[in-house]
């Protein structure tokens, strides 16, 4: 899993608050989509912003949101009506990425043959409905989860944790995407090593300037004994 939606909530503030640069209490607002929306991906499209979120073992799968203005949210559909075939639960992180006029979503799911989550791909020409789904695009030992797409000068990349049930360290890996974003090519590299297990999930990658940074969550989620924290 990625951060839970109230993650959602900072970056809607931090927008909010950015043309100044200073983020005040009053660009903090209430819940702007409630109940559990973990794992919230955001693009803007069509003078619109659509959020999609993990589902988990909840149907209709990965459901989708549309705003104006990123405070007023309002439920416009899913990714999957239906089950793909090869997936049993465990519907999490599920990433928008666009590019050749089409929306792709990179999500996560358990394989109903072997009950190992993998990473899968859908595609569709609109960013609410009509998804296609084309089946599993990475698996890497017994869990390979939160799959965050990159370019990096035309090159697509995947990033993705990996080993999280595995006896061994979790890692950070990235791997090349063919050019259509819908399979996996070349060996994967790794990014980041967890050597003592505390837990890392959920990246991303920015630019600024010359850097490239990685933010990922660490730690324990969930319940009374969470440590989940934000890391770059």
């Amino acid at each position: 899993m990625k951060l839970y939606y109230k993650y959602l909530l900072l970056f809607v503030a931090f927008q909010l608050g950015s043309n100044t640069g200073i983020l005040s209490a009053q660009s903090i607002i209430p819940a702007v989509i409630t109940g559990d929306f973990a794992d919230p991906s955001i693009i803007r499209a069509n003078n619109a912003y659509y959020a999609v979120g993990t589902s988990s073992e909840w149907a209709p799968h990965f459901p989708i949101y549309i705003s104006s203005d990123l405070k007023s949210w309002k439920q416009t559909g899913y990714v999957f009506d239906k089950a793909p075939d090869w997936t049993m639960g465990s519907f999490w992180a599920p990433e928008y990425y666009f590019m050749n006029d089409t929306y792709y979503i990179y999500y996560t799911a358990r394989r109903k043959s072997d009950k190992i989550s993998c990473i899968g791909v859908a595609s569709s020409k609109y960013p609410d409905r009509g998804f296609t789904d084309h089946g599993v695009i990475i698996e890497q030992g017994k869990e390979a989860i939160d799959g965050f797409i990159y370019n990096y000068n035309g090159q697509l990349y995947i990033t993705y944790k990996a080993y999280g049930l595995d006896n061994r360290p979790i890692e950070i890996l990235g791997r090349k995407l063919s050019a259509d974003g819908l399979k996996a090519e070349g060996e994967p590299f790794s990014l980041l090593r967890d050597d003592t297990r505390i837990g890392l999930e959920g990246q991303s990658i920015l630019k600024k300037d010359d850097y490239y940074y990685l933010f990922y969550s660490a730690g324990n989620c969930c319940g009374g004994g969470c440590s989940y924290n934000v890391r770059v």
